[in-house]
């Protein structure tokens, strides 16, 4: 299974990511260039862009779909 997302999918649109180590799901809005977190079973937030916990979810996550990451 390929980990992380690279850097040019950030430009095709928006991304969903999983990140299974702390059962969090990010969002990238290609359109306002904003991301989201979402914990397990929780609600969704604005995320800083600078993270750590987004960084790592970027290097080392799954993207999954829309539907996965609505579903989380």
């Amino acid at each position: 299974i390929p980990v992380g997302v690279s850097s040019e999918e950030f430009q095709k649109g928006d991304i969903y990511i999983f990140y299974d180590y702390e059962d969090v799901y990010f969002r990238y809005d290609l359109k306002t260039k904003k991301y989201y977190k979402k914990f397990v079973g929780k609600a969704e937030r604005e995320c800083d862009p600078l993270s750590t916990l987004l960084s790592d979810a970027i290097r080392f996550g799954e993207e999954v779909t829309k539907e996965q990451y609505e579903d989380g």
